[in-house]
C-alpha cells in the first residue's frame, strides 16, 4: 500500500515537469543563489530515496536575480568557462573634441553683443529688428548701414520699443555708414567718429553701471577697389596712429568692424602686417571662425591681451549679407531691465449717471452760485470745486498705479515668420554642411522669403491700424508721427539729487524771462512807429478796456463743447468727465469764468502749472 502511494506521486510529479536526475538536482540545487528559491520545488529525503512534492509558491513581480535570463543565469554561464563577453571595438581618445559650451546663467547675466555687416539696412529693418528680439541683445554695431541724414523713417523701423540708436551716415559719398542699437538701461555716450582716408570709426562709451563702462569701437574698411584705392599700408599706419589715442583708456575697450583682412589666410601678406600691428599693441583678436560666405574671416572681434573680458570664442550665424553676423558675450553683469511707474484711472467704468446724480447732490451744485464780490470768496469756490470733483473722481475711478519693466516685442510677427525662419535655418544648417551650390542658391531663396514676408506682415499691421482707427485723427497722427520721426527725450545732465535738479531748471527759465523783459523794457517806440502799429478802426490808441462783457451759460457751454479735450495732470478730473456732467457743472464753471473777469481776479489755485522741458534740436544733450 505504502509503495503504490509512492509510485502514484512520482507518476504526478512526472506529468508536472518537475523530475529531475540526481545530476541535475545536485548541479542546481547547490548553488546558494537557488537553493531557497521559491521557483523551485521542496524536497524530502527519505533514507536513501529522493521524493519531490509540488508546493506552489506565489511568484514575485518585482525583479529578482534568480529568474530565468537574470543576472543569475548569466554568472553561471561565465563561470562554466565555454562563453565570455563581447568586449566591443577598443575605445580610443583621438575621435573626442572638447567642446566648450557657454553655461546657460552666464549667457543671461552677461552683456550680449552682436556684429552685423549690412550692406544697406534700409530693406532689411524688419529682419534686424525681429533677429535682435529673438536673441535680445544688449548691443549691436552695424556697418554698412547706407543711411543718409534725411533717413528718419528708417531709424524710427529700426529702432524698436526698449532700444535706442545712434548712427553715423557717411559724409564725402554714399554707402558706409556705422551705427550701434542698444538696449534703453544702457547709457551710451558718443565720444568722437569720423572717416580716414582708409576706414571710417565711431568711439562709443557704455555705461553698464556707475563703476562698470566699455568703450566701444566700431570700424568699417572698404575693401581696396576702383572707386577706393587705399593700400592696407595706409590702413595699417591710421589705424595705428588712431589706436595709440584710446589704447591707454581707463575703461575696458572693445574695437570691432569688417576689417576686409582675411585673417584665416595666416600667410597672407595683409594679415601678417596687421597681426604685427596687434602685437605690439598688446590687442588679441577673437573670432576664429569664418564671417564672410566664400569662407574668408573679415569680421573681427579686438581686446585688450590683458583683459580677460570674452570669456568664450565668438559665434558666426545668420546672414544679412555675404558677411554673417557675429555673437559673443562680455563678462560683464547687465544691468537690469528698466521699470517704470504706470498711473491710470478706468474713466469709461465710471456709470455716468450715478456720477452725475451724486455730484447734483454735492456741496457744490446743490444751490445756485452767485457771483462774488471779493477775491477771497472766489478763491473759497474755486477750492470747494476742485476738492469736490477731485474726491468724486477718486471715488468712481480711483487711481491705479503698477510696476511693469520694459520689454521689447514686434507686434507683427506671426506664425507664417516663424515656419519661414524655421525653414530658412535648415538650408542654413544643410549649406553649411555641404557648402555645394545648390544649398547655397536655396538658403538664399530662404533667406530673402523671410524678408518678404516680415515686411508683407509689417504693411498689413499698419493697414489694419489704420483702418480700425480711421475715424480717430488723433491716433492717427500720433501713428504717424512715431513712424516718420525719431521720439524726442530730454536728456538731463547728471544729478544724484532731483531737488537741485528741478531747482536748477526753474533758475535758468526765471533767468531767461527777466532777460526777455529786460530786452523787452529797452526797446523804445516813438509816436510814429507806435501809431502804425495801432490801427484799430474801433479802439484807439488811448482808449481802455475797464469791464468785460458778462458771459451766459450759453456760450460757456458753446466754448468748452467745441474746444479741445485735453487734460492737464493738474485738473481736479479729466475734461471728458466734465463735458458728460456739464450740465451739472456749467452754472459752477460760469460764475468762477464772470466773477474772475468783474474782480480782474485770477484764483491763487490756477497758477500752478507744470513745466515739460523741450529742445530746440533734438538728439543734443540738455
Amino acid at each position: 500500500m505504502w509503495c503504490a502511494q509512492v509510485l502514484l506521486l512520482c507518476v504526478l510529479l512526472l506529468f508536472s515537469h518537475f523530475s529531475f536526475t540526481n545530476f541535475e538536482r545536485e548541479s542546481i540545487a547547490d548553488h546558494d543563489c537557488v537553493r531557497n528559491s521559491s521557483y523551485l520545488p521542496c524536497y524530502y529525503n527519505f533514507a536513501t530515496t529522493t521524493i519531490f512534492t509540488h508546493k506552489k509558491l506565489k511568484r514575485s513581480y518585482g525583479y529578482s536575480l534568480y529568474y530565468a535570463n537574470s543576472y543569475a543565469s548569466r554568472q553561471i554561464l561565465l563561470q562554466g568557462g565555454d562563453i565570455e563577453t563581447n568586449p566591443g571595438p577598443n575605445a580610443s581618445d583621438i575621435n573626442l573634441k572638447t567642446i566648450k559650451v557657454t553655461p546657460h546663467t552666464v549667457r543671461n547675466s552677461s552683456i550680449s553683443l552682436c556684429l552685423v555687416n549690412a550692406q544697406s539696412i534700409r530693406n532689411k529693418t524688419a529682419d534686424l529688428v525681429d533677429y535682435v528680439y529673438e536673441n535680445k541683445f544688449d548691443l549691436v554695431a552695424i556697418t554698412e548701414t547706407w543711411l543718409r541724414d534725411i533717413d528718419d523713417a528708417i531709424r524710427v523701423e529700426l529702432c524698436p520699443d526698449g532700444y535706442k540708436f545712434v548712427d553715423f551716415p557717411r559724409v564725402r559719398c554714399g554707402g558706409g555708414g556705422i551705427g550701434l542699437l542698444y538696449k534703453n538701461n544702457l547709457r551710451v555716450t558718443t565720444i568722437r567718429s569720423g572717416e580716414e582716408d582708409s576706414f571710417e570709426y565711431s568711439e562709443l562709451l557704455v555705461e553698464v553701471s556707475s563703476s562698470r563702462k566699455l568703450r566701444v569701437v566700431i570700424v568699417y574698411r572698404p575693401p581696396y577697389s576702383e572707386h577706393h584705392k587705399i593700400s592696407i599700408g595706409t590702413f595699417i599706419r591710421q589705424f595705428s596712429n588712431y589706436m595709440e589715442s584710446v589704447i591707454l583708456s581707463k575703461e575696458h575697450l572693445l574695437v570691432l568692424g569688417d576689417f576686409n583682412i582675411h585673417l584665416d589666410v595666416s600667410d597672407d601678406a595683409d594679415t601678417v602686417k596687421f597681426h604685427d600691428l596687434l602685437e605690439s599693441l598688446r590687442l588679441e583678436q577673437h573670432v576664429t571662425k569664418s564671417t564672410h560666405i566664400h569662407g574668408h574671416t573679415l569680421d573681427l572681434v579686438i581686446t585688450r591681451k590683458t583683459e580677460n573680458i570674452i570669456p568664450f570664442p565668438p559665434r558666426s550665424c545668420s546672414y544679412f549679407s555675404d558677411h554673417t553676423s557675429v555673437h559673443f558675450d562680455i563678462a560683464i553683469k547687465k544691468p537690469p531691465l528698466q521699470t517704470k511707474s504706470i498711473s491710470y484711472r478706468k474713466i469709461k467704468a465710471v456709470d455716468i449717471d450715478c456720477f452725475k446724480h451724486e455730484l447734483a447732490s454735492s456741496v457744490l451744485c446743490y444751490k445756485e452760485p452767485r457771483e462774488h464780490s471779493v477775491p477771497e470768496d472766489l478763491d473759497r469756490l474755486v477750492n470747494i470745486y476742485n476738492t469736490t470733483l477731485t474726491s468724486m473722481i477718486d471715488k468712481h475711478a480711483p487711481l491705479t498705479t503698477k510696476t511693469v519693466k520694459a520689454r521689447s516685442q514686434v507686434p507683427w510677427y506671426n506664425h507664417d515668420i516663424a515656419a519661414a525662419k524655421r525653414k530658412r535655418r535648415k538650408a542654413e544648417r544643410i549649406w553649411r554642411k555641404s557648402k555645394a551650390e545648390d544649398d547655397l542658391l536655396l538658403f538664399k531663396r530662404l533667406k530673402n522669403h523671410v524678408t518678404y514676408i516680415s515686411n508683407k506682415a509689417r504693411r498689413e499691421f499698419y493697414a489694419q491700424f489704420i483702418n480700425e482707427n480711421g475715424n480717430d485723427q488723433n491716433r492717427l497722427f500720433r501713428a504717424t508721427n512715431a513712424l516718420l520721426h525719431p521720439k524726442d527725450e530730454v536728456c538731463f545732465p547728471d544729478y544724484s539729487d532731483d531737488t537741485s535738479l528741478a531747482n536748477d531748471i526753474g533758475h535758468f527759465f526765471y533767468k531767461k524771462v527777466i532777460n526777455i523783459r529786460k530786452e523787452l523794457d529797452a526797446v523804445v517806440i516813438d509816436q510814429c512807429d507806435s501809431s502804425r502799429l495801432i490801427n484799430d478802426p474801433k479802439f484807439g490808441f488811448n482808449q481802455s478796456l475797464e469791464k468785460f462783457e458778462v458771459l451766459s451759460t450759453d456760450m460757456v457751454s458753446q466754448l468748452i463743447q467745441k474746444s479741445a479735450k485735453k487734460s492737464c495732470a493738474l485738473d481736479p478730473m479729466p475734461t471728458s468727465l466734465v463735458v458728460k456732467s456739464l450740465n451739472e457743472l456749467l452754472p459752477v464753471i460760469t460764475c468762477m469764468i464772470n466773477s474772475s473777469l468783474s474782480l480782474g481776479y485770477f484764483p491763487s489755485a490756477w497758477k500752478f502749472t507744470l513745466v515739460d522741458p523741450r529742445l530746440k534740436k533734438t538728439g543734443q544733450p540738455a
